[in-house]
């Protein structure tokens, strides 16, 4: 299991590295993410990934969430989001910041490893009612995301809500427009 977390740790350090040439903005995103345990055992878990600016208001997250505590790295689920800015535009193509406040709605993909078996699991919709910060301004804090999980291969779903979610981003904010 943690051969699984560190491949895909490696790969969520890569990705950016070899799209940093056709994408508008790059983020190091770290924050509470979790899908609601299938066994009744709630625990600690992190997300961590990356967000990729496509347009100016599509985003493209790469994510990883796995548990904290009581069990470290015992189960890890990976995937992406397409997240859309429905208040106005992420960035804009004049180099001005977008909305500093916006919501986010974003449909995902995910992978797990919870029945012993690393394969395609989870289809997720999320809302962030509310989200503070732009790529240009070089951070944003997502507060709140609440969505759902429809895990298809046991046909159950799930509500997940995560506390925080925090970009940070290291390509297409105002230090590289000086």
């Amino acid at each position: 299991m943690k051969r699984v977390f560190v491949l895909c740790l490696l790969l969520l350090l890569v990705f950016p590295l070899c799209a940093s040439t056709f994408l508008g903005d790059i983020g190091l995103r770290i924050g509470h993410g979790s899908f609601v345990a299938h066994d009744g055992d709630y625990g600690l878990n992190i997300l961590g990934g990356v967000s990729l600016g496509l347009t100016e208001r599509i985003e493209l997250n790469v994510e990883a969430i796995t548990e904290l505590a009581p069990s470290p790295f015992s189960e890890v689920a990976v995937g992406t989001e397409i997240g859309y800015s429905i208040l106005g535009n992420r960035t804009n193509a004049d180099k001005n910041a977008g909305f500093y406040m916006n919501t986010i709605i974003s449909a995902g993909f995910f992978f797990s490893d919870h029945s012993g078996v690393f394969a395609p699991t989870y289809l997720t919709l999320r809302i962030t009612p509310l989200s503070m910060g732009t790529p240009h301004t070089g951070h944003r804090q997502s507060l709140l995301p609440i969505g759902v999980a429809w895990n298809f291969r046991e046909n159950t779903f799930s509500v997940f809500l995560s506390l925080t979610i925090y970009d940070h981003y290291i390509k297409g904010s105002w230090r590289d427009l000086r």
